[in-house]
């Protein structure tokens, strides 16, 4: 996505809850740029008022976007009490000086839906400045809209989405025959769980379809082979200082990867807890190719909590921590995160 089709600063504001995929609240959030070309999207706790953040922290966070070719940021203040938070800024700056990357402005967005800028003296920053637009009036905003994207009220809330709840009905494995899945197998529920095999809902899948699934995500081979039906060349080693892909973006098909991810998630909600970690780190590995870092981080969280040794998520956790990015990929550069 490029800087020039977001038409002013108070666009990459309300663009901002949707590269997260949630409001951020209580927080700094680093809007990278890389050129023209919006970059890696950064949300940090505040430290405690009027404190300082540890300086390694905020070395890695520098260090993360220049690794993403980051020559310039916006620094987003989400607080009410923006004054107590400024030395923290000014940490953040130098920090980012030290780096070579300009910060352009400094930005608070209170929880009214107002923002101004800390370096603007017009009367149009003055006490708590400007209403943010809708995001219908946003033209890089309306077409998620029009797909029904709606941000999560706050991270916990995001979180949430991707656990069981008492209403939801999970899968029945009892005297299911616990038959190994195959190759072929393993494509076949896969394709299904993801609808690419008729257009069957998640939750109306057989047993033995959900079992295989479950059983070919532990099976790493199996599993790579299903996640290069949607992050094409994931196994082939392709990682490296390549594109980008944007939240729900691949070759040009948003919706789809859309669609993918909100089926995988149920399907991970679907199932007995002994067995979510090995399809929630798949989900953060797919999150991840296609820049929705938040969703990564959060299935990972989980997937770690649940079995502390999976591997695919000690690999995503590596791959998120350093900052990479997903190998070359044709198509359009665009914001990701990785909050």
């Amino acid at each position: 996505m490029s800087v020039a089709s977001v038409t002013c600063v108070e666009h990459l504001l309300v663009l901002i809850p949707y590269l997260l995929g949630y409001r951020p609240t209580d927080a700094l959030v680093l809007v990278g740029l890389r050129g023209a070309r919006l970059g890696l999207v950064e949300r940090i706790d505040w430290p405690g008022p009027w404190g300082d953040y540890d300086d390694r922290s905020v070395i890695h966070l520098a260090e993360l976007l220049f690794r993403d070719g980051c020559d310039a940021t916006y620094l987003v203040a989400y607080e009410d009490r923006d004054r107590r938070r400024w030395p923290a800024l000014d940490q953040v700056a130098a920090a980012l000086d030290a780096v070579e990357i300009d910060v352009l402005d400094r930005l608070v967005v209170t929880g009214r839906d107002r923002w101004r800028s800390l370096l603007c003296e017009a009367a149009c920053c003055a006490g708590d400045g400007r209403p943010l637009p809708a995001a219908t009036e946003v033209p890089t905003v309306a077409e998620w809209v029009l797909r029904g994207v709606v941000p999560y009220p706050d991270r916990a809330a995001f979180a949430a989405s991707v656990e069981p709840t008492a209403q939801l009905v999970g899968y029945d494995f009892a005297g299911l025959r616990p038959l190994r899945p195959t190759r072929a197998s393993a494509q076949r529920a896969w394709r299904t769980v993801l609808g690419l095999h008729g257009d069957t809902p998640v939750a109306n899948l057989d047993a033995m379809t959900a079992w295989q699934a479950a059983g070919a995500a532990a099976v790493p081979a199996l599993r790579d082979e299903v996640l290069n039906l949607v992050c094409p060349g994931f196994s082939s080693g392709q990682i490296g200082p390549g594109l980008a892909r944007g939240p729900y973006d691949v070759l040009g098909q948003g919706a789809a990867v859309q669609d993918y991810l909100r089926r995988m998630v149920d399907f991970a909600r679907r199932l007995p807890e002994t067995r979510r970690a090995d399809t929630l780190a798949m989900i953060a590995a797919c999150a991840w190719w296609h820049g929705h870092g938040t969703l990564a981080r959060i299935c990972l969280d989980r997937a770690r909590q649940i079995d502390p040794a999976q591997s695919l998520a000690a690999i995503v956790g590596e791959l998120l921590d350093q900052g990479v990015r997903p190998g070359p990929v044709s198509g359009p550069a665009s914001g990701r995160s990785s909050a």
